[in-house]
C-alpha cells in the first residue's frame, strides 16, 4: 500500500506554530481530503462560513383552531386511558410526553403513527409484538 503524499504535507503543517490559524485550516482541509468518504459526503460547517449562521431560535405562540383543540384533547384523553390500562403504576405524564409534544407540534403529523394503532389495535399484546 502506497503512502499518500498528503501525509508528508500534514507532517509539515503540524510542525508549524499551533496558533497559526491558516496552517490549522490547511491541516483540517488536508485531513478531510484524505478521508475516504470526502468525495461522497460534503459538509458545510459553521466555522467555514462564518457567524451569520448563528441561529436565533424562537417559539411563537400559535393557538389551535377549535377543531384542532378537540382532536388534540381527544387524542390525549384516549392515550391517557390506554396507557393507564396497559402500564399501571407507571408515570403517565412521562409516557405521554412525546405524544403530547408531537400532537402540539403537528396533529396531522401524528396521523401515520396513530393509523398504525388503528390497524393493529390498541391491545397490550399487539404493542408487545
Amino acid at each position: 500500500m502506497a503512502v499518500d503524499p498528503r501525509i508528508g504535507l500534514l507532517r509539515d503543517l503540524l510542525s508549524i506554530e499551533p496558533e497559526d490559524a491558516r496552517a490549522r485550516i490547511r491541516v483540517v482541509r488536508t485531513l478531510e481530503d484524505i478521508n475516504t468518504f470526502s468525495a461522497i459526503v460534503s459538509r458545510t460547517r459553521r466555522r467555514d462560513i462564518g457567524a451569520f449562521t448563528t441561529r436565533k431560535p424562537s417559539a411563537p405562540l400559535v393557538l389551535f383552531t377549535p377543531e384542532q383543540e378537540v382532536v388534540y384533547n381527544t387524542v390525549l384523553t384516549l392515550s391517557r386511558r390506554i396507557v393507564e390500562l396497559q402500564t399501571p403504576g407507571m408515570p403517565v405524564e412521562f409516557l405521554l410526553s412525546m405524544l403530547r409534544r408531537q400532537a402540539a407540534s403537528s396533529i396531522s403529523g401524528l396521523a401515520p403513527s396513530s393509523s398504525k394503532y388503528s390497524k393493529t389495535g390498541w391491545t397490550k399484546s399487539s404493542s408487545q409484538k
